[in-house]
């Protein structure tokens, strides 16, 4: 996110020859708390656009879940507090919540980044024909966004795609 890029504590995703991590390592920990070696060039990318996926399909399941637990009157907090109590327990929701009751959608990650993201994901899933049917779901949501005029805020603003049924 753009504040963590901000602080400098980014995880950062190394893939190179063996022998180059040390050399570039302290470079790249200006960068971030966290430097790690993926193996050989490429699959930090691999494991970038896995993670960026993941963290889309989180959201996208909050997303559904919060909207449908305030449909039977549980507030934003109550769910918040038992998704932190129970085996869904993430740091998305935990992260997230005040900005979501607040329909905040000020840009930490942009939409459009997030969709560019995750059709690189989508576009490798269909070349390895690998079945992802929550990536398509959160692809979808995010790909409306987009076309709202949406590209530039938070990809978090999918909250209201799911709201609005549309």
């Amino acid at each position: 996110s753009k504040a963590d890029a901000i602080k400098g504590t980014l995880g950062v995703l190394a893939g190179c020859d063996k022998e180059l991590f040390p050399v570039i390592e302290p470079i790249l920990s200006y960068m971030g708390c966290k430097v790690i070696y993926m193996g050989e060039n490429g699959k930090g990318l691999y494991a970038k656009i896995c993670h960026n996926t993941l963290v889309a399909e989180i959201q996208n399941g909050v997303n559904e879940t919060l909207l449908l637990a305030q449909k039977f009157g549980i507030s934003i907090d109550n769910f918040a507090d038992t998704v932190a109590a129970g085996g869904a327990n993430c740091a998305y929701m935990a992260v997230q919540r005040d900005k979501l009751k607040d329909e905040d959608w000020t840009t930490a990650f942009s939409m459009e980044n997030m969709y560019k993201d995750i059709s690189i994901c989508n576009k490798i899933a269909e070349d390895e024909n690998f079945y992802m049917p929550g990536m398509k779901a959160a692809r979808d949501a995010l790909g409306k966004g987009v076309e709202n005029g949406w590209a530039k805020d938070d990809f978090r603003k999918t909250y209201l795609i799911v709201k609005k049924g549309k």
